[in-house]
Parts: C-alpha cells; structure tokens; sequence
C-alpha cells in the first residue's frame, strides 16, 4: 500500500485499487497520475474507488476524467469506477475483423431506397 495525503494504493497481482478520501483539486490530478505510473508494468486493472470523496465538484470529475484516459493510453487496459452511487467498467472490445463481402453489401444501394427515391 502507498499512500499520499487523501490518496491510498493497493496493489493486488494484476490489478490496483485508488481510494480516494476527502476531496480532489487539480494538485490531485498530478498525484494520481504519478501514483498510477509507478505502479509495475502488468498492472492492468485500476479501480478507482471514489465512495469516500468528499464532494464530486468539477475539479473531481476533470481529474478523475484525466486519470481514466492517461490508463487507458498508457496501460490499454481496463478500469472500474466506483462512487457510492454509481459502478461503471471499461474494458478494451476485442478487434473484430469484418469481412470484405459484407462492406460491398452494405454499401450497395436496397431496393427499399430505391423505391422511397422514386
């Protein structure tokens, strides 16, 4: 565990937990995404658990917004956010390959237009 001012990181295998007390500003921000970068490479998974935040002012949200982007460009793994109202994940979708037929079909003009044209 690590631990920063109101900021507290726990580090279990491949995932880590942020929990984030009293109230975030935008010295935050730098904070957590320091906290998070120093954390070993496959790490994967961030929680950021949010239930003890003071309040959800703009500055919150910006940092928290900051911090979600920067994992996911830096770590292209995935995230879970948990106030005390709301749970929300984010994981990378698979790369789906779409056949080339397909887009010819889908582009070629439908009857139904056709006719709504006419």
């Amino acid at each position: 565990m690590r631990y920063q001012k109101h900021l507290q990181l726990q580090l279990d295998g491949d995932s880590a937990t942020l929990c984030v007390h009293g109230v975030l500003d935008h010295a935050s921000d730098r904070s957590m995404l320091d906290l998070c970068a120093a954390l070993p490479l496959h790490v994967r998974t961030l929680r950021v658990d949010l239930r003890a935040l003071g309040a959800m002012s703009g500055e919150a949200t910006s940092a928290v917004r900051s911090l979600l982007a920067h994992w996911r460009s830096t770590r292209g793994g995935e995230f879970r956010l948990i106030t005390s109202h709301l749970l929300a994940t984010c994981s990378p979708a698979p790369a789906v390959a779409v056949p080339g037929t397909v887009l010819a079909v889908a582009n070629a003009p439908s009857e139904a237009m056709t006719a709504a044209y006419l």
